[in-house]
C-alpha cells in the first residue's frame, strides 16, 4: 500500500476568451490530493480523447478521466467495466466546473463491478 495515498480527485474548469470576447475554449485541470495534502496533476492516459480530460457528459473525454481516475487511485488499469462504471456513476454525472470525488468513492464503485463480474463468471 502506497504511503502517501490518494484520497481526493479535484476538478475544475474554465473558460477562456478566444477572439472578441467568444468564449468557446475551455481549460480543464484535474488534481489528486494524497493524505499528506500534497496536490498533483492526474497524468492524462490517452486512450480515447486526444484533447484531454471533460466531465458531465459520456463521452471520450470522460472516458479518459474515468480511465487516469481508476489508474491512479486503484494503483492499475481496470477493465473497461470498471471503467465505464466510474465514469456513468462518478464522471459524467457532474454538473459543476468545479468538482471533488473521493478515493473510497472510486474504490466502492470499482469493487461493486468487480463483485458483479465474479458472480456472473461462477
Amino acid at each position: 500500500m502506497a504511503t502517501d495515498p490518494i484520497v481526493r480527485i479535484r476538478g475544475r474548469r474554465r473558460a477562456s476568451t478566444l477572439y472578441r470576447d467568444v468564449t468557446n475554449v475551455s481549460h480543464v485541470t484535474v488534481e489528486i490530493i494524497r493524505a499528506s495534502e500534497k496536490v498533483e496533476a492526474l497524468p492524462h492516459i490517452v486512450r480515447h480523447s486526444p484533447d484531454g480530460f471533460e466531465w458531465g457528459y459520456s463521452g471520450s473525454g470522460p472516458t479518459d478521466l474515468a480511465l487516469a481516475i481508476c489508474a491512479a487511485v486503484l494503483g492499475e488499469e481496470p477493465s473497461p467495466a470498471v471503467i465505464l462504471a466510474v465514469r456513468d456513476a462518478l464522471v459524467s454525472p457532474i454538473g459543476t466546473d468545479l468538482w471533488e470525488l473521493t478515493a473510497k468513492r472510486v474504490h466502492e464503485v470499482a469493487a461493486g463491478v468487480s463483485q458483479v463480474l465474479r458472480e456472473r463468471a461462477s
